[in-house]
């Protein structure tokens, strides 16, 4: 209880000094991805979602100002298998993340809200308060990062909640003129999350990706980014965690 107000009062800090983000020098910007990936690995939590492909699309707007930088995004996942709303594949999460620089640091906190299968029923989906940190480059391409959320389920009797961590490093170096390569490496654990026993070592992941430039429309930038990764289950036996090698390739653009 005492972790959850720490984390509430923190985004309450950051979302009053949001209003400051509308005042000049404001940089409106956004992003828009479509994605298609053979499995549904969830991004922190490390657990197979779904295990068939899976579209993933998102849009993202937000302002980025000298004060606090603003982002909001709706980000979904469809199946193609059993058609809209019909299994586990199919997600809508809805968030809004306050940021600024420290020292060099990029800080983040924010709100989800993650309306998962039988879309919009309340029942079984999660509220979660987030904190993240990233740190300035180190060696020029090397920054590391450090993600923290606390889900906190609408009804328990359909899926109880729990705290998260995900520590990872990244190698981001260009290797052509439009082309960069990232290497993503990252373990990640929880405390027992969702009635699980509590794993603090719960996965590792490697996850290698290519953001290529494809042209410029306007202003807009157009990117093809495929990707691959490789996760490897270090927690119990029934825990979170799966091992798994997937991969995909989305489009975006950014503007």
């Amino acid at each position: 209880m005492k972790r959850r107000l720490v984390f509430v009062v923190m985004v309450l800090f950051f979302a009053a000094n949001a209003p400051v983000a509308l005042a000049e020098n404001s940089k409106f910007y956004g992003r828009i991805n479509f994605g298609f990936y053979s499995n549904y690995i969830g991004g922190l939590t490390g657990s197979r979602a779904f295990n068939h492909p899976v579209f993933q699309q998102s849009l993202a707007l937000g302002l980025k100002n000298p004060y606090v930088d603003v982002e909001g995004e709706v980000w979904s996942s469809v199946s193609p298998r059993g058609g809209f709303n019909s299994d586990s594949g199919d997600e809508i999460d809805y968030s809004i993340n306050f940021s600024r620089e420290f020292a060099g640091f990029r800080l983040g906190l924010g709100y989800n809200f993650f309306d998962l299968y039988r879309l919009g029923r309340i029942n079984g989906d999660l509220h979660a308060i987030c904190f993240n940190v990233v740190s300035p480059p180190v060696f020029k391409y090397l920054s590391f990062y450090l993600i923290l959320e606390e889900d906190i389920p609408t009804d328990k009797e359909f899926l109880d909640g729990g705290f998260l961590g995900k520590i990872g490093a990244v190698w981001s170096q260009p290797i052509f003129a439009n082309c960069t390569l990232n290497l993503d490496g990252s373990f990640g654990g929880h405390d027992g999350a969702y009635g699980l026993r509590s794993e603090p070592l719960s996965y590792g992941r490697l996850k290698t990706s290519f953001v290529i430039s494809l042209w410029k429309i306007w202003k807009n930038n157009l990117y093809l980014i495929p990707e691959v990764s490789f996760q490897k289950d270090l927690g119990h036996d029934d825990g979170l965690a799966c091992d798994r090698i997937w991969g995909g390739v989305k489009l975006s653009v950014a503007f």
